[in-house]
């Protein structure tokens, strides 16, 4: 890697809206970050550390907190890594990222343009308290999320409380061997092509007491995964305990499969496993 950047002082910022996103650290090509602390002020729309166009970056041993309070009464929202257009092989690994305006860790956005991100690896990070989700995979591709620590995860007015996210034709996405708990939901897939969700243990995910509940609901809060509008999807090796219902997939389309998870305690009176119509569907080898 061409530079190394260590021991950099936390950029200060305001919260005045801005007319567009910007970064507060904002990468080129073939940087390696590492930085001890970063706690700014942050405002709309900004990252602590943005990577725009930018190739061959190592963001590593990081602990990236409080940009914005996430309890605020209204969004301001700061993530606090965000991988965009043209960006690619890009590592970010052993990070503590907790308690931002926004996600720990967005990819893309819904509008970002070709290229997208891509060759993105997500791993042995621990994640917290953010106010939207701890992953937010949008707009990219070729992204692994692996052996990370996600962990509370609480509705908010910008968020249902998921913990992992997928969306807007994210593709080529594998999560592997995460831990997720203490959420609404733990991933929640509204658009993908090729999704592999292998060997991820979930626990502990349920609807707000109090709320409105529907148990039969197939996108109902307390799922530890919901997946529909994809293409090409598996389920596989998952350990899901002490949730209120497990893997709904009410649609979807190319193959889908669901194999060898492991689901019980449910906490309602919900389903382990629903696959609905429209794909190729191989379910078997489940312990429920």
């Amino acid at each position: 890697y061409g530079t190394m950047v260590e021991n950099g002082p936390a950029p200060q910022l305001s919260e005045t809206p801005i007319r567009r996103p910007e970064e507060a650290v904002k990468l080129g090509d073939e940087i390696q970050v590492r930085v001890v602390e970063v706690d700014p002020q942050g405002r709309v729309n900004l990252s602590a550390i943005g990577l725009d166009d930018a190739t061959n970056i190592v963001i590593y041993n990081n602990d990236i907190h409080n940009n914005v309070n996430p309890q605020r009464a209204t969004e301001i929202d700061i993530h606090g890594i965000k991988p965009w257009s043209g960006s690619s092989n890009v590592w970010i690994v052993d990070n503590h990222i907790h308690d931002n305006g926004g996600d720990a860790i967005q990819t893309g956005d819904a509008n970002a343009p070709e290229p997208w991100a891509r060759l993105l690896y997500i791993g042995r990070n621990r994640m917290h308290g953010d106010r939207e989700n701890a992953i937010d995979l949008k707009r990219s591709r070729d992204v692994i999320v692996s052996q990370n620590e996600m962990y509370d995860y609480d509705r908010t007015s910008s968020s249902s409380g998921e913990i992992g996210v997928v969306h807007d034709d994210a593709t080529r996405v594998w999560f592997l061997a995460n831990h997720l708990y203490n959420g609404e939901y733990g991933i929640w897939n509204s658009g993908s092509t090729d999704y592999y969700a292998i060997g991820n243990l979930i626990h502990d995910v349920k609807h707000l007491a109090g709320s409105s509940y529907n148990a039969g609901g197939l996108y109902e809060a307390g799922h530890a995964m919901v997946t529909y509008g994809s293409t090409n999807t598996s389920h596989i090796g998952n350990t899901i305990w002490n949730v209120d219902a497990g893997i709904s997939q009410p649609n979807g389309g190319g193959r889908a499969e669901v194999v060898n998870n492991i689901i019980g305690n449910l906490l309602q009176n919900t389903r382990h496993i629903y696959v609905g119509s429209g794909a190729t569907t191989v379910v078997s080898n489940n312990l429920v």
